[in-house]
């Protein structure tokens, strides 16, 4: 860890995060943002389509630390997926090694984050699956198999269609269960 993260990191412990908002480490700096309804409901629609398809040697959380020093950055994604022995520590930070998959929903604020940064970190850090929900372009990307930094598989399926996920940790999610927003 470096010492502008440790920095971070300490502040960021005895920080009071307002009701109704999100903090993470990002390039060394804390980031706020507001989550809002369809984020969350974003979330509870995705846990529970996935949580049937899990095999019994995994479990997932959310919103827990995820070390990056390469990156200068604590990322909280919004679901994880490890396996159940790391689950029943019942941690707050979790090392992306113990990590089978991450789901990121996109806020009008994170966009650019979870399209850009978590991409590569993810990625970099042998994620195997890394899945964004986008309600506000209505659509799911499914990206696995990291390779030299970058995921060797991407796929973008519309909201509305089935989103069948390939790899070591199959899933179907049915995307016309997720809220979306192009309103906004």
């Amino acid at each position: 860890m470096t010492i502008e993260l440790e920095r971070s990191h300490s502040t960021l412990e005895h920080l009071e995060v307002p009701e109704g908002y999100k903090a993470e480490i990002v390039n060394g700096e804390i980031v706020l943002w507001p989550t809002r309804a369809f984020h969350f409901g974003t979330i509870v629609e995705l846990v529970r389509q996935i949580t049937p398809q899990l095999p019994e040697t995994l479990r997932y959380t959310g919103d827990t630390i995820t070390p990056f020093p390469e990156e200068n950055s604590e990322l909280c994604p919004d679901i994880i997926i490890l396996p159940k022995a790391e689950y029943e520590k019942n941690s707050a930070v979790y090392p992306a090694e113990v990590i089978e998959a991450a789901f990121e929903v996109v806020s009008p604020s994170t966009g650019s984050r979870d399209y850009g940064l978590k991409v590569g970190a993810y990625a970099r850090a042998g994620i195997p699956l890394y899945i964004i929900a986008d309600p506000y372009a209505a659509q799911l990307v499914v990206q696995h198999k990291p390779i030299d930094g970058e995921y060797a598989y991407r796929n973008i399926v519309p909201y509305g269609e089935k989103a069948e996920v390939p790899g070591d940790l199959p899933l179907a999610i049915d995307t016309s269960e997720l809220p979306a927003d192009t309103k906004s």
